[in-house]
């Protein structure tokens, strides 16, 4: 799992790498915080295994918060709108 992190992160340049699961794997809450993930959210009753509900957690590691330097999404510059005068030295 590292490994494909690493890769995301370096080799890719993604912003942000998501992960979704169940509230009773703890070990892999811990693996991914130990990655950097943080809980960015908890889907109670939101799955249904062998007739019963389970929560989920939603966990995601963003790149820049983590010192690392993610693709740069360039933005459009606003138009500029020119004011133009009407002359009337070119008509003839």
């Amino acid at each position: 799992m590292g490994r494909l992190v690493e890769f995301l992160q370096n080799d890719t340049k993604i912003h942000k790498i998501r992960a979704s699961l169940y509230s009773k794997n703890i070990a892999s809450k811990r693996v991914l915080e130990k990655l950097g993930f943080t809980q960015e959210g908890y889907l109670k009753d939101n799955v249904i295994i062998d007739g019963e509900f389970v929560d989920e957690y939603l966990m995601a590691l963003i790149c820049e918060e983590n010192g690392i330097d993610s693709i740069q999404v360039e933005q459009n510059p606003s138009p500029t709108t020119e004011k133009t005068e009407n002359t009337n030295e070119n008509k003839h």
